[in-house]
């Protein structure tokens, strides 16, 4: 509270934090998302179907973040792996501050490979 109130320049009695109590934590849900979606924690017929799954795509700035949370959410709520394969996808940003979206850097490759044959 100091810190924000001087951060900020007024009296610490003008702060107030508060927490929203409805809302699942982006990080925390995504270890839950590949069997939340099939009913868990029933035991449902699309459970048994489809978790485990066999690949995730994904990039390689996530891994860690949310990856990892399915692997050990998976392993420890389920005792199974949440998917047989990893593969790591190719991001591309064009410095301003944003990333290219999967279309957008298909188009990109379509071009860059036109103008290196083009050579």
């Amino acid at each position: 509270m100091e810190k924000a109130a001087k951060q900020f320049k007024v009296d610490k009695e003008k702060v107030k934090l508060t927490q929203d109590d409805d809302v699942l934590d982006t990080w925390f849900s995504s270890g839950l998302f590949p069997f939340a979606i099939f009913g868990w924690p029933d035991k449902t017929p699309e459970l048994d179907i489809f978790y485990p799954g066999a690949l995730l795509e994904t990039g390689h700035d996530i891994i860690f973040f949310w990856v990892a949370r399915m692997v050990f959410f998976g392993q420890a709520l389920l005792d199974k792996l949440p998917f047989k394969e990893v593969s790591n996808t190719t991001i591309v940003s064009l410095g301003l501050a944003f990333i290219v979206s999967f279309r957008l850097r298909s188009s990109f490759m379509r071009w860059f490979v036109m103008l290196t044959v083009a050579r």
